[in-house]
């Protein structure tokens, strides 16, 4: 599975079972994804609170399904740039017209 598959897997969680229950698997969701980008869970807490301004400790369902989203987009991000790169004379321009050095 690759890390797109994930991510989408991952956020099909949010409308599964009880709230707590969704709670509970969306930070295993949001740990495994960390981890899956070599994330030690202490980066993976870091970058959960800066998304949500959000104590960890106090995030529930929807702090987790938006560190989800986050998640998601980033991996989209990275795939694009990956993508476009892998093209021979290709040059990678992001939304806010900034280039990469390919």
């Amino acid at each position: 599975m690759d890390a797109r598959e994930l991510t989408r897997t991952a956020l099909v969680i949010e409308t599964r079972g009880h709230a707590r229950g969704r709670s509970r698997r969306l930070r295993a969701g949001v740990l495994h994804l960390g981890a899956v980008l070599g994330w030690e869970p202490r980066a993976v807490r870091a970058f959960g609170e800066a998304v949500t301004r959000c104590p960890w400790p106090r995030c529930r369902e929807p702090e987790f399904a938006r560190m989800l989203r986050a998640y998601a987009a980033m991996v989209d991000r990275v795939l694009a740039r990956q993508s476009a790169a892998s093209r021979p004379g290709a040059h990678y321009v992001d939304e806010v017209g900034d280039a990469d050095c390919t």
